[in-house]
């Protein structure tokens, strides 16, 4: 590999906006998504030029719910194709994973389950990827609130949401969404409800996108979706699933009303705090 390249531990895409659950305070708004085409073309496009600058360790394809994109497989191929990552990673609930989706599962590296408590059948995962892939089931004990719909105007508070940002800063959450890098995934999703200017680079249309991403990426000036993101500071909740037209109104409230104080000033003095979510992880080799 060259050594010029941009390093990353990991790459997200969103294969489908959509899901067959509606949690409250999905940071990627999947319950008030309008279905849309996803673009395999333009990922192929985007992929083979980011790689001449980018290499990362794992390409995770998430959602929505994944197992829900009728490409899945297609989109599967063009990421090993590409070359830009040694490992590919599926990021679903996991309730819609059955025997025909044995060819996916055969062709990526780990299946990483999300258990919501919703009902997941793990015996039966457990069989559907033994000596197939490995397997990783984090047990989600609790979420955190991504945004507020009323946002704030305080540019101290949106400046501090941002600097202790654990899925920027630390996890590094960097995606790809239709032809654009995005520093995280609030950067585009907030933008599609909230009619924000663009957060991202245009990979194609970049001239020098080695010196662009490395500015955007080392960039200390919160992004315009940080007046409506709460980052990594959102006060904790127990999970629950919320009708879908009633979802936003569970965001409706000002920025301020929904932080975690504490935990932010935590992140503050700790960087890489443990934000109390998960509570086991389970991992099996195929």
């Amino acid at each position: 590999m060259e050594k010029s390249k941009i390093i990353s531990e990991k790459l997200e895409i969103n294969v489908t906006n959509l899901c067959n659950l509606s949690c409250k305070g999905c940071s990627h708004l999947s319950p008030i998504c309008i279905k849309h085409k996803f673009d395999t073309e333009k990922l192929q496009l985007c992929l083979n030029k980011l790689n001449t600058i980018f290499h990362c360790e794992t390409v995770r394809l998430l959602g929505g719910e994944p197992f829900l994109a009728p490409n899945l497989q297609e989109i599967i191929n063009i990421v090993r194709n590409s070359q830009i990552c040694d490992n590919i990673t599926v990021v679903s609930n996991g309730l819609l994973i059955n025997e025909k989706h044995k060819q996916i599962l055969h062709s990526i590296d780990v299946l990483e389950i999300s258990d919501h408590h919703t009902g997941l059948n793990k015996e039966q995962i457990y069989k559907l990827t033994k000596g197939i892939c490995k397997l990783v089931i984090l047990d989600f004990e609790a979420f955190r609130l991504p945004y507020s719909e009323q946002g704030t105007q305080d540019k101290n508070l949106i400046e501090q949401i941002y600097k202790t940002c654990l899925i920027s800063k630390i996890w590094k959450c960097y995606n790809l969404e239709d032809g654009y890098f995005y520093k995280c995934p609030q950067a585009h999703t907030l933008k599609s409800i909230k009619n924000l200017s663009v957060d991202g680079i245009d990979i194609l249309k970049t001239h020098n996108l080695k010196s662009a991403l490395k500015n955007y990426i080392s960039s200390n000036c919160p992004l315009s979706a940080c007046k409506y993101c709460l980052g990594a500071v959102g006060k904790i909740y127990s999970q629950q699933q919320i009708k879908r037209k009633e979802w936003r109104k569970e965001q409706n409230q000002p920025t301020e009303s929904m932080i975690d104080y504490d935990f932010l000033e935590k992140l503050k003095t700790k960087a890489n705090s443990n934000n109390n979510c998960v509570k086991s992880i389970i991992s099996k080799e195929k």
